[in-house]
């Protein structure tokens, strides 16, 4: 193929400045090392991990300027091996594999050359036929999802430490949203005889149902009294909060109930590291309740193999549309600013 010399890419210039966020031409190498890869990047999830980089509300080692898109689905177009073993969590890629990465920032842009060699930021090889976005085929689209979303959702439900048994109750706060929808069908599967119930606004009230959870209004009611109501009095034996209300969920828990958290919400002014640490302080507390705070990258980053398997079983589950993501609008490459502004919209 054309060496390639430059690729565009949405650089961040200044994460306190929208309109510092645009398509700039980058340098690209010319020539593959060992252990790197030239990607041709297909597609990237918009969601709140974007938002909360792009601007400056989310710890980052890396200062601007940087390429934003917190993951991608990419071609190999190809490929140097290293020259000793792949390092143990790193699947050896070859030419034309389909690959998903999380790697927090670089996801926004048409090409890179990556370092296959580095277990914190592995690829995971999609073991299927993908196509862009033919309605009757896996889409490209959905496995994008996967990356983050359906892998938060899964790590809570199999990794969080949550024992859940028949007649459990348990609340998915913003159960409409990207990883609620996804927890509320995992719930439905992996514990049928658990009752799932989710939050939203009424104008997404079919569709949560939809997923097989009973959901409440949370403009109308107030979840903690609602889910009182509905368990008898009993509460609830989990509360998932990617929201950011700590207090009322705390609340809403029975007597041994577990807080999971995820996440941060973009109206909560709680900077990050108070909030975990005043989940991990509930958590302490002796009063039978319990909490912990789930993280994606740092489940992915501590124990790659973990991740990779988790995301083979949710392709093993997109394909038996057990778990089927909802895509809310697609933006092309060069509109990716307005698919951001858009998301954080709220519509």
């Amino acid at each position: 193929m054309t060496p390639l010399n430059t690729t565009g890419s949405w650089i961040v210039e200044n994460t306190s400045d929208r309109n510092a966020l645009n398509i700039h031409q980058v340098p690209l190498k010319t020539k593959l090392t060992p252990g790197t890869a030239l990607l041709r990047h297909l597609t990237s999830l918009i969601g709140p991990s974007d938002s909360r980089v792009v601007s400056g509300i989310y710890y980052l080692k890396d200062k601007p300027p940087f390429t934003a898109g917190y993951t991608f689905i990419a071609v190999v177009e190809d490929v140097v091996l290293p020259t000793k073993d792949f390092p143990e969590g790193c699947p050896i890629v070859k030419k034309g594999d389909i690959v998903a990465a999380m790697t927090r920032i670089n996801g926004w842009q048409k090409y890179s050359i990556y370092d296959i060699t580095d277990p914190k930021y592995n690829l995971v090889v999609v073991p299927f036929s993908i196509t862009p976005f033919d309605p009757n085929g896996i889409s490209i689209l959905e496995v994008s999802s996967l990356v983050l979303n359906s892998a938060t959702a899964y790590g809570m439900v199999h990794h969080s430490n949550t024992p859940l048994k028949a007649g459990d109750s348990v609340l998915v706060l913003s159960a409409a949203g990207t990883v609620g929808a996804t927890l509320c069908q995992l719930l439905r599967h992996e514990f049928p005889e658990v009752t799932v119930y989710g939050t939203c606004s009424r104008e997404k009230t079919e569709f949560v149902e939809s997923l097989g959870a009973i959901a409440i209004d949370y403009k109308t009611k107030d979840f903690v009294v609602e889910t009182s109501r509905l368990t008898g009095g009993k509460g609830l034996a989990a509360v998932y909060d990617g929201v950011g209300e700590l207090d009322r969920s705390w609340k809403a828990l029975s007597p041994t109930g577990r807080l999971v958290i995820f996440g941060f919400s973009l109206e909560t002014k709680t900077p990050p590291f108070l909030t975990i640490a005043k989940v991990l302080t509930k958590g302490a507390l002796p009063c039978g309740r319990s909490s912990y705070f789930y993280g994606i990258s740092q489940h992915r980053e501590s124990d790659p193999n973990k991740y990779t398997a988790d995301m083979n079983v949710l392709f093993d589950y997109l394909q038996k549309r057990i778990v089927v993501p909802k895509i809310d609008r697609i933006f092309g490459f060069e509109d990716a600013k307005l698919g951001l502004e858009y998301y954080e919209s709220g519509k």
